[in-house]
């Protein structure tokens, strides 16, 4: 991460002396970007992973377990989103600086919770719980901030222009949900019991921020035709908070958000833009993006006293969809 530090800071003076040296060209627009998200995350409580024990009961007779691993896992997926972005590319001879800024919101998706146990000799993982619940709102944030140098073309192939850079990104989505429903194959025992779907039961909020290392990549195919490739590989830390608002007593979790994972991880964030020029000045564009980001290494802690920490067994985001858009040249 220092190494990252350095380096970034390294191509923002160089970037800063070139904008010194010659008037830059700036290049701002607004893109729409529609587009579908899932996030999950699951934790081991068992007794391997420092969990404890309990009593349940199971076709009149009581059992003594110990949670399965993954013990818990919560999935939100089918998370629309319509997202406004402004965004900004600041040219200095072969210094490129590009910022972008989104919010936007959405109102679909399906919030499912599963839980296992085990009892020794009995049930091996067994899924004792299992629900369903809908999610009506969703919020994405994120901002962008790359410094790169398009490398010179009398070294290179005149037929594309590559432009490294690196960067620095944050982005967050809260999804809320709505409502419960049991679901049982038949298999399970399920304990959960059916709540309105006029009631919030779930917020979750989760956070990746960190750094971008990529290359973006632009072909002309005619006079005001051209297509690019932006594609960086992340280096991100997530925290991901949890908020169950119907177990917020101080013998349960605590107050919300009452459970909160956090950890580091990679991803991977795509554009891919296919561009048209009206005029020497505008621009409209069209395209596709899909970022990915995924925790190798993280733990959940729980509420009210979050003193202890259980391993993760998966923490993502990743979200998808097309853009549309437009922009201006100074």
């Amino acid at each position: 991460m220092k190494k990252s530090v350095r380096l970034l800071s390294t191509v923002l003076l160089s970037s800063l002396a070139g904008w010194a040296n010659a008037s830059p060209t700036i290049e701002v627009g607004t893109r729409v970007w529609v587009s579908e998200g899932e996030t999950e995350w699951s934790h081991c409580a068992s007794s391997a992973c420092g969990g404890g024990s309990g009593t349940i009961r199971i076709s009149g007779t009581s059992y003594t377990y110990t949670m399965g691993d993954p013990t818990s896992k919560l999935n939100y997926s089918g998370t629309k989103a319509n997202t406004l972005e402004l965004y900004a590319d600041i040219r200095s001879e072969q210094f490129v600086t590009s910022l972008k800024l989104g919010t936007g919101s959405g109102d679909s998706g399906t919030f499912r919770d599963q839980d296992w146990l085990t009892i020794v000799g009995v049930y091996d993982n067994l899924e004792f719980s299992d629900t369903v619940s809908d999610i009506k709102n969703s919020d994405v944030n994120y901002w962008v901030a790359d410094f790169g140098y398009e490398l010179d073309s009398d070294l290179l192939s005149n037929a594309v222009d590559i432009t490294p850079f690196v960067g620095y990104f944050n982005y967050t989505e809260k999804l809320s949900a709505y409502g419960l429903t049991p679901v049982s194959d038949g298999s399970l025992v399920n304990i959960a019991s059916s709540v309105s779907y006029a009631t919030e039961v779930i917020r979750n909020e989760a956070e990746w921020s960190g750094f971008r290392l990529g290359v973006d990549l632009k072909k002309s195919f005619t006079e005001k035709l051209s297509g690019s490739l932006n594609v960086a590989y992340v280096i991100a830390d997530v925290t991901n908070k949890d908020s169950h608002l119907l177990r917020t007593s101080s013998s349960d979790l605590g107050a919300a958000p009452n459970i909160i994972s956090s950890g580091d991880g990679d991803g991977v964030m795509l554009d891919i833009i296919l561009d048209y020029d009206y005029s020497d000045a505008l621009t409209f564009d069209f395209g596709y993006r899909m970022w990915n980001f995924e925790a190798d290494n993280a733990v959940t802690k729980f509420g009210p006293s979050f003193s202890t920490s259980f391993p993760s067994r998966s923490l993502f985001s990743k979200r998808d969809g097309f853009m549309l858009g437009a922009s201006y040249r100074f």
